[in-house]
């Protein structure tokens, strides 16, 4: 049985912030809106544009993880970012105090990349208690309460590092955002530059969390399930969700000095700068509610971009009292459907039921552009609450239905689907598909674990960079999982452990192993992983095959069948000995240290074997004696 998809009639049910109505710029209102349920053509196909590019990314597809890493990072940056630790850990021993760890300092890229892998490994693998635990002894293999030691990352040297961060800034103290101002101009650059994104477009708001003190632009979204922290807003490339642009929220009165705010609203203003470095090639951007206006759509199209928005609060000159009154909700009056006192007043004479689900409405409007005759299409559509949309870009056509699906459980625990389909046009089709790239994207950045989750901090500055590595690594997922074509099944949690390895090793092959607390990763392209192989312990069989609880069996071991000594190996290969077969050699586990279990993956024949028919733990099961 499958969970219920999420809803996707809109993206939220309230608004962040009313938007104030006021004049629309040098817009000018032509004639007025006119009925027209089935408009057959929207702006961008009077004006000939056909265009339905898809993203191109700029590395060779079959690149490697560790490619595809570094394709997403400033590195540039990096560098200067190495550099800044070079020169404060040199500080540290020449102060005064003469700290001796920071004698002959030096920081490089590579460095600087292992210290990433690192955070990232603590993503990947998340515990309890101090971090020093991930220090504390290993069992062999790539998980959870193995030794970093083994890549090079001690305790002390992390530690250090972590001493000596601080990001490199334009050198402004007045401005309460130069220490992290820099390093998102850099990210969100290299974003946009990594790809050249599709022909759609989706804005939307992030959340950095913060509990703390001090950090500038502070806010409290009670409808967003990260409530407390800043507000980032960003861009998606809407056809493979990676996150191509951005912007900071600095606050209120910071930000009514912002570009083209002397002539828009402030919702039209930011819309138009998380769009700008895209301009040019007649992109539609797709927003919900907070963007959409009619001012937002006709100022897209006087920059060189079409739209299909949300419209609810934001409704100057726009025909929201008609169309409710042809598509009323299902169900009354819904959550986050702002309505004035005349409206209300209006539709207060309507049926509760509102009619049938699935009707839809629509207006067409010309509008004068500087010169320009345009026309808008505002349509609307009942699909249990209604959804109110204004277009350039698509039609009131018949476009795919609304498909959803849910479960229930009867009296006798029987699972139960359910299904249905609703008709709707093809611009309400086009606007559910594509509205919710960045929902999309911070749900998998702030999933199970998060940045803030695995680095606790009381600076804001430090806050702000490790959530900006979470925009990172899921970019780097989306990107993998859409062009790499040995990873089109991977996993999001699977990823991070994969890319903590590379960032780790500067991108060696995984080994695959499990053990007591971690679980293998799926097959990579690498040579040891062609095969599925992957090291288990005798305990852990014993453990599954006789349904016992963790650490109850004894340590069994035989002699490794791949060591020339006499060496006792604890594990075996469970791909080619599968749980309720007898293994037919032991191996010496990857983080022993030793290459056993490579030599296994790679082809070589054990030169040792186990005796199948005298084994202690098989006679005392069995009843026998010892």
């Amino acid at each position: 049985a499958t969970a219920p998809p999420p809803a996707m009639d809109d993206s939220s049910d309230e608004e962040l912030e009313e938007v104030p109505e006021d004049d629309h710029g040098e817009v000018k209102a032509a004639d007025g809106w006119q009925r027209k349920d089935n408009a057959r053509t929207s702006q961008r196909v009077n004006d000939g544009i056909h265009d339905t590019s898809n993203p191109i990314l700029k590395i060779p597809h079959t690149s490697s993880l560790y490619e595809y890493a570094v394709h997403f990072l400033p590195m540039d940056e990096i560098v200067a970012l190495a550099a800044r630790m070079t020169d404060a850990g040199l500080a540290k021993y020449n102060d005064g105090k003469g700290d001796r760890h920071y004698k002959d300092w030096l920081v490089t890229r590579r460095k600087v990349e292992k210290w990433l892998g690192t955070w990232m490994y603590f993503l990947a693998f998340p515990i309890e208690g101090s971090r020093r635990e991930y220090w504390t002894g290993f069992e062999g293999g790539f998980g959870p309460k193995h030794c970093l030691e083994r890549f090079g990352v001690t305790q002390t040297w992390f530690e250090m590092m972590q001493a000596c961060f601080t990001l490199p800034t334009y050198g402004k103290p007045a401005d309460k955002h130069d220490p992290v101002r820099r390093w998102w101009d850099a990210l969100f650059k290299c974003f946009a530059e990594a790809i050249d994104a599709g022909h759609i477009l989706n804005p939307d708001e992030s959340m950095i969390q913060w509990l703390g003190k001090h950090m500038p632009g502070f806010m409290s979204v009670g409808r967003k399930p990260t409530d407390k922290g800043c507000e980032v807003h960003t861009v998606c490339d809407a056809i493979s969700g990676i996150m191509v642009g951005g912007e900071v929220f600095e606050g209120a009165k910071a930000m009514e000095g912002a570009k083209y705010c002397d002539r828009y609203q402030k919702s039209t203003a930011l819309t138009l700068r998380l769009v700008e470095p895209f301009k040019g090639h007649n992109r539609i951007v797709v927003a919900d509610s907070w963007f959409g206006s009619v001012e937002t759509v006709l100022a897209l199209y006087e920059h060189g971009f079409y739209g299909v928005l949300n419209v609810k609060t934001a409704h100057k000159g726009f025909p929201k009292t008609e169309l409710f009154e042809k598509v009323w909700s299902t169900k009354g009056l819904q959550k986050g459907v702002t309505l004035s006192k005349k409206e209300v007043k209006a539709l207060g004479k309507f049926p509760k039921d509102g009619g049938k689900r699935g009707l839809h409405a629509g207006f067409v409007k010309t509008f004068d552009v500087k010169g320009s005759q345009i026309e808008l299409i505002a349509g609307g559509h009942n699909a249990k609450q209604p959804m109110l949309l204004v277009s350039t870009a698509s039609d009131l056509l018949e476009g795919e239905p609304q498909k959803k699906e849910w479960h229930t459980t009867d009296e006798t625990g029987e699972r139960i689907r359910h299904y249905h389909e609703t008709p709707q046009p093809r611009m309400h089709a086009f606007y559910r598909k594509y509205f919710h790239l960045v929902d999309d994207h911070n749900q998998l950045r702030s999933g199970t674990v998060t940045m803030a989750d695995v680095w606790e901090t009381a600076y804001w500055p430090d806050r702000h960079f490790a959530e900006s590595l979470g925009f990172w690594e899921v970019n780097v997922f989306k990107a993998l999982v859409r062009w790499q074509p040995d990873y089109k099944e991977l996993k999001h949690p699977q990823f991070r452990r994969l890319l903590a390895h590379a960032m780790l090793t500067g991108g060696q092959p995984l080994i695959i192993d499990c053990d007591d607390e971690s679980t293998p990763p799926p097959p990579t392209p690498s040579r040891v992983l062609e095969e599925g192989h992957f090291w288990s312990s005798f305990a852990q069989r014993d453990e599954k095959a006789n349904e016992k609880e963790s650490g109850a069996g004894t340590k069994e071991s035989h002699r490794c069948g791949f060591c020339e000594k006499r060496v006792y190996a604890y594990g075996f290969c469970a791909a080619c000995f599968p749980l309720g077969s007898t293994p037919g050699f032991a191996i010496c586990g990857p983080g022993t240290g030793r290459n056993c279990f490579q030599q296994h993956c790679n082809g070589v024949a054990a030169r040792h074997f186990m005796n199948k028919h005298v084994n202690k733990r098989q006679k005392k099961d069995e009843g026998g004696s010892s």
